[in-house]
């Protein structure tokens, strides 16, 4: 059966037979499942190389509700990120393009016939005058200090080199109208750290955690020879949840790391749902790299 394992596997071959400087892939604010997956894989598989120095890993957003703006065929002008991706942990970058180039992509925008008819306003928007990539900025998952007391506050984690602990990856908030209106499902950051036996990941929320929602924490980690999945999940409850599971905006999902294989590497993501088991939001696949 082809698994993740099998994919990360094939992906690892490949980067060791090519050695790429440079690899491109699916953004992970990208709304398509399928897209989504493939860019988390991809970072898992170059976070877990042994190539020195690793690629580069060139990030590329297509399905997003607010992105391209503003919509059309519109060759003159310049393709932006959408503003509420601009932050600390993505760093965007432009390649423009030559008018000859640009001339050859509207072209070849008008080969997907059996897309135009529904979504050509979207597809032809990417038709522009540069092309639009991204780079994760994300630290490494740091250690914490023996004795750290369990809390879903990551700014009382203290590290053993004394600096503190800043977001994975930091979401966009309110895209959609269920996160507009429900706060307490929608996520605004992703923090990590590890103590000796454990790997910990504290999700920040817009509002207050609700205990009538549910909320899962999910993991993909390598460890150079197998992949571990692994998932916390907190059900809703009428019940108040123990302060160390959820404190105000924040939660808290424990790994084991010898459950996850002691890994050189992992992708981390959080969701929200509400009773009936409707999604809320899910954040954008996030890399915890161990290499401290």
């Amino acid at each position: 059966m082809y698994s993740g394992h099998s994919l990360l596997c094939n992906l690892r071959t490949i980067l060791a037979d090519f050695a790429p400087d440079t690899v491109v892939a699916p953004h992970p604010n990208d709304s398509h499942v399928d897209h989504w997956a493939t860019g988390a894989f991809v970072a898992l598989a170059i976070a877990g190389s042994d190539q020195v120095p690793r690629p580069r890993l060139w990030l590329y957003l297509v399905h997003r509700g607010d992105f391209p703006l503003p919509r059309g065929y519109l060759p003159f002008a310049p393709l932006l990120p959408p503003l509420r991706l601009v932050n600390d942990t993505l760093v965007w970058g432009i390649v423009p393009l030559d008018s000859g180039h640009v001339e050859q992509k509207g072209v070849a925008m008008e080969q997907y016939r059996s897309q135009l008819t529904l979504v050509g306003n979207f597809l032809r928007s990417f038709v522009r005058q540069n092309e639009l990539f991204c780079e994760l900025s994300s630290p490494p998952v740091r250690r914490l200090m023996p004795g750290q007391p369990i809390t879903p506050l990551p700014e009382q984690w203290e590290t053993m080199l004394g600096v503190p602990v800043t977001p994975l990856i930091v979401d966009s908030a309110g895209d959609t109208a269920l996160q507009e209106v429900g706060p307490s499902g929608d996520f605004v950051a992703l923090y990590a750290a590890r103590t000796e036996d454990e790997l910990w990941i504290a999700a920040e929320l817009r509002g207050a955690a609700n205990r009538l929602f549910s909320y899962g924490c999910s993991i993909r980690a390598a460890n150079g020879e197998e992949i571990f999945a692994h998932q916390v999940l907190y059900a809703a409850s009428l019940r108040s949840r123990p302060t160390e599971q959820t404190a105000g905006r924040f939660m808290l999902a424990r790994f084991s790391l010898q459950d996850l294989g002691y890994p050189s590497a992992a992708v981390v993501t959080c969701e929200a749902r509400y009773p009936s088991g409707k999604l809320i939001d899910r954040i954008g696949w996030a890399i915890a790299d161990f290499a401290e």
